[in-house]
């Protein structure tokens, strides 16, 4: 696979916004991987509820979805008490290292495969692989497990 420098995407700077707990505990599902429904039920609070919390923390954010919000919040020191899954986990081979730390930034298959000169499908096989390894549920419990288990490097992580 060839290498290729990741340049990562520019990302707003400034002062971090002001979380609710409410929205703590919401960002915290979604790092879990846990569905609107399931982080509404943990909480007792309705779908539709969760969805507007999950809205206002893409909006304080600034990110364009599920996936790079857990990036950003692990990256800004939001998600440290999250759980962590204590169990082996088998290290990525280069390729899925390489993806993974695209979706960390929020990229798409295809932008990936853009980025990478790989097809679609090429780089959807080798997160399927990375995702049955780690045992992630989505692109943010994904992101979540790589962050406990160092699999991306820490200069990733960095804004």
């Amino acid at each position: 696979m060839k290498k290729v420098s990741l340049e990562r995407p520019e990302r707003p700077s400034g002062r971090l916004p002001k979380l609710t707990k409410r929205e703590q505990q919401v960002l915290a599902g979604v790092a879990l991987g846990l569905t609107n429904r399931a982080i509404g039920r943990d909480l007792g609070v309705s779908e539709h509820t969760v969805k507007t919390y999950v809205a206002s923390l893409l909006k304080k954010s600034k990110t364009p979805a599920r996936g790079p919000l857990v990036s950003w919040g692990f990256r800004n020191g939001l998600l440290q008490d999250v759980r962590r899954e204590e169990r082996e986990i088998e290290p990525f081979t280069e390729a899925e290292a390489e993806m993974v730390a695209w979706v960390v930034w929020g990229l798409t298959n295809r932008e990936i495969g853009n980025k990478v000169n790989l097809a679609e499908d090429t780089v959807k096989t080798h997160l399927h692989r990375a995702f049955k390894k780690v045992g992630a549920k989505t692109r943010a419990h994904l992101i979540t497990i790589s962050w406990h288990h160092k699999l991306v490097p820490d200069e990733l992580w960095e804004a």
